[in-house]
């Protein structure tokens, strides 16, 4: 059963989403073919470099099933990236449309009853 925000509340959501991923995204060798590393460590949005395993400054990060889309608030419409992947690094972001399309594959094999 998929974890939604209306009945689980946001904190089981991201959670649940960061233990799946391991943490942020960019340096999970599952998630990524294009990992990261030492190259371009997780940050938060001041720049400072996170410890591996913190995961008190991890976003959710919504993924559409299609561009436009409708933001779903569950557990299988997103991942857990750092403030530097998602949306401030310039070497690997989780918002390009070539990391969206991979998230939407690693999701879609999640969670396959959800994503059609």
């Amino acid at each position: 059963m998929t974890l939604t925000v209306a009945a689980d509340g946001w904190k089981a959501v991201r959670r649940a989403v960061f233990a799946r991923d391991g943490g942020c995204v960019a340096t999970n060798r599952q998630f990524s073919t294009d990992w990261v590393g030492e190259d371009d460590p997780c940050r938060d949005g001041f720049g400072n470099e996170l410890r591996p395993g913190d995961w008190n400054h991890l976003e959710f990060d919504h993924v559409r099933e299609k561009l436009g889309g409708k933001r779903l608030n569950d557990e299988a419409h997103g991942i857990g990236v750092c403030p530097w992947h998602h949306r401030l690094s310039t070497y690997w972001r989780s918002d390009t449309s070539y990391h969206r399309a991979a998230a939407r594959e690693w999701l879609r094999k999640h969670y396959p009853e959800v994503w059609t």
